[in-house]
């Protein structure tokens, strides 16, 4: 790699914040994987939200959805990558989406059913959305912290 474009790539990463890294790669996480899921392995999901749909991920999890289950990650997602342009979006938006899978994977792990009347996740996927819900929120609050020169320096 050119030293010009490992410096291109030095200050894209440096641009950001953990917030907006965050809000980044969940946005991606949720709108792409979704969308393969919704057109590749699922495709009926996409035009009958209230069909269930039922694979063994890697062999063994099994993993139960339905269309608006689907549809709940992609507009998350969108929501995502919307606001990771700049931080203090980032940091609301992650907060906010955070805290609707929080609550939407602990209702789904309580009531052991539909969430909400409408969107099907099993027990593993109502775990992923506390994972997921708690990742969001950590990337919500985590501050990078500053260059210990940028700290040393002396305004004059």
């Amino acid at each position: 790699m050119s030293q010009m474009t490992s410096q291109a790539l030095h200050r894209l990463g440096s641009a950001r914040t953990a917030a907006q890294w965050t809000a980044l790669l969940f946005g991606l996480w949720f709108t792409v994987g979704n969308y393969v899921a919704g057109t590749v392995i699922w495709p009926g999901t996409i035009t009958d939200p209230n069909g269930m749909y039922f694979m063994h991920l890697f062999g063994f999890i099994p993993v139960m959805v339905n269309g608006w289950h689907l549809y709940f990650h992609l507009i998350t997602g969108l929501i995502c990558l919307l606001v990771a342009s700049s931080d203090r979006r980032a940091r609301i938006g992650c907060g906010a989406v955070a805290a609707i899978y929080l609550a939407t994977g602990i209702v789904g792990l309580v009531t052991r059913g539909d969430i909400y009347g409408l969107i099907m996740a099993d027990t593993f996927g109502n775990g992923v959305h506390v994972v997921e819900g708690t990742g969001l929120a950590l990337g919500a609050v985590v501050v990078r912290p500053r260059p210990l020169r940028a700290l040393l320096r002396v305004s004059g």
